[in-house]
């Protein structure tokens, strides 16, 4: 696909994103007339990939830092997470819950 109506932006939109991984250039025609052109961007695989490695080892270490920090709030067990409960909705619905 080299060329390419306005039209067929809309509706080949598959087609178009098929040549651009293949690298292709296409025209863009609007009124008979070719208005633009169409050009895959060129990246690097293994920069992109050096930097996703770079950015997930980032996140890891925040979530990591973050769930150490939380863990310090939790109960270490069932049974105090349901007496936090239970004295919670003694609190607010007073002695008579059944």
């Amino acid at each position: 696909m080299q060329i390419i109506t306005t039209t067929q932006l809309r509706t080949n939109t598959k087609q178009l994103t098929q040549s651009l991984n293949r690298g292709e250039t296409i025209k863009l025609i609007h009124h008979s007339k070719i208005i633009g052109n169409i050009t895959p961007l060129v990246y690097s695989p293994i920069s992109d990939s050096k930097k996703t490695k770079v950015l997930f080892s980032k996140a890891i270490k925040n979530a990591q830092k973050i769930f150490s920090e939380t863990s310090k709030f939790l109960p270490k067990n069932n049974e105090g997470l349901m007496k936090n409960y239970y004295n919670l909705l003694l609190k607010k619905h007073g002695k008579n819950i059944s």
